[in-house]
């Protein structure tokens, strides 16, 4: 079953498109378009659908590009969208659409986010900004989000998420911007590391073919003092994309990662 509501949020009536297989599954992914794009087409046409959790494609808002989302830092971003009431309007919207949720769907235990390009900027400003929500999401998944922001990736001034994340970039997306200027994605995660009380190595080591291109995981090899699974996926010679042929699914591999976690129990 498919459908579409509204969530008005700082005054904004935010639309929402779902999936429910209508299985009362325990599961909901909240899936977060890129720049130009709307929550049902992501949904519809590249993320994956199953009887084991419900899709939710909210839409950002509109701006010179298309729907956008805003963040915190994002202000000064191309097409930053016409009518957001402030760069926190997003953080509130999903924290918002997290609670309808277990409202609306009254199966659903668990809420989990990923999103591509500056859908995936959005993964990591909640991320970042958990202290903000009433109920945090159980994982995260953030795909080709090269450009995160001096003011929110300020590591060491948020407080520690104790909840999954994985990275899945092409070999475009290769630094990140952090308080500190421009890093590598090994340098950037050692600071997620340290945030979240980790400790080790990242090794980087390949698993095989996406789409005719190598994929290469990496994952803490050291313990993670608040628990905290952490996953490096990059796909070399990818560029900036969200996989979705044959036999290699970026949505497939977020959902992947979070039955590592806790998904689907």
């Amino acid at each position: 079953m498919t459908g579409n509501y509204q969530i008005t949020v700082d005054g904004l009536a935010r639309d929402v498109f779902y999936r429910d297989p209508q299985t009362n599954p325990k599961d909901a992914v909240v899936w977060l378009h890129a720049r130009g794009g709307t929550g049902m087409g992501f949904v519809s046409i590249k993320c994956p659908s199953g009887n084991d959790h419900i899709d939710l494609g909210p839409n950002g808002l509109e701006g010179d590009f298309g729907q956008e989302w805003v963040f915190p830092g994002m202000e000064t971003r191309p097409g930053y969208p016409y009518n957001a009431p402030s760069p926190m309007t997003d953080i509130h919207f999903l924290d918002q659409l997290m609670l309808d949720t277990a409202l609306r769907f009254p199966s659903i235990q668990r809420i989990w986010v990923a999103g591509h390009s500056s859908g995936g900027l959005l993964v990591w400003a909640l991320y970042a900004w958990n202290t903000e929500f009433a109920q945090n999401a159980s994982g995260y998944m953030a795909s080709g989000a090269p450009e995160p922001n001096v003011n929110l990736f300020d590591w060491l001034a948020r407080p520690k998420n104790p909840r999954p994340f994985c990275l899945w970039n092409g070999s475009n997306d290769g630094v990140l911007i952090s308080q500190l200027g421009c890093k590598s994605w090994d340098a950037s995660v050692a600071d997620l590391k340290a945030t979240n009380g980790c400790s080790g190595t990242i090794p980087l080591v390949s698993i095989g073919s996406c789409d005719g291109k190598d994929l290469r995981r990496g994952s803490p090899s050291g313990g993670c003092g608040a628990g905290t699974p952490f996953q490096r996926l990059v796909r070399t010679m990818g560029g900036h994309v969200w996989v979705n042929s044959g036999g290699c699914s970026t949505g497939q591999h977020a959902i992947e990662f979070f039955k590592t976690t806790g998904f689907g129990t």
